[in-house]
């Protein structure tokens, strides 16, 4: 029986944020990932956060940047605790377990310095184009894209958690200059990096 008004909330994800949580969560190739359907639980955190989107203005900027952030705390914890691996799939290509664990790893390790396709590649003994087709494989992104998009996440977390000046993030982050990060951010989030802070600083 429903006794009273019912508010529903449909959330849909990028396939590439999907793919980032099924790499960096749980060390897992995004193929072989799958959320578990789940009706009716009890998951006061997640509601908290839903009801929380609801009462976002989605037109205000600022707003806006919560919105994004509140959608990607609700996928990880979804990846964290309603994924499994797929059972109807069997993956072929791609990087070995151990191959894309080590990448990634360097690549973390060296998100502040310059990182070329060449470079990657001879770390898994690979050809630039064959390392490329793997790659994308294996996480779910272009080689670029994928540290790109790292180096992005990681400027918006020193954003909303440090207190450090945006020339310094943006070096820290692999970038050329603060215009470059900047530009390449208000892309990626629709607001300049100092908006960015000043909307999460709470």
């Amino acid at each position: 029986m429903v006794n009273g008004e019912l508010r529903f909330i449909h959330l849909y994800f990028d396939v590439e944020q999907f793919a980032l949580g099924a790499v960096r969560l749980l060390d897992r190739e995004p193929r072989e990932t799958q959320l578990h359907e789940r009706t009716f639980i009890d998951e006061p955190l997640q509601t908290a956060r839903f009801r929380a989107l609801s009462q976002l203005d989605w037109h205000e900027p600022a707003e806006r940047l919560l919105c994004s952030s509140l959608a990607c705390a609700i996928l990880d914890h979804s990846l964290l605790s309603h994924s499994g691996r797929r059972q109807d799939l069997h993956v072929k290509g791609g990087l070995a377990a151990h191959q894309r664990k080590d990448l990634l790893d360097y690549i973390e390790q060296h998100l502040d310095q310059p990182l070329s396709i060449d470079e990657l590649a001879q770390r898994v003994a690979l050809s630039p184009y064959h390392f490329a087709r793997m790659f994308q494989l294996s996480v779910g992104l272009a080689p670029h894209r994928y540290v790109l998009t790292r180096r992005l996440q990681r400027a918006a977390h020193l954003l909303q958690h440090s207190h450090l000046a945006l020339g310094e993030i943006a070096l820290s982050c692999g970038f050329a200059s603060a215009s470059h990060f900047s530009n390449r951010f208000r892309q990626a989030f629709g607001a300049t990096p100092g908006l960015y802070r000043q909307a999460l600083a709470h």
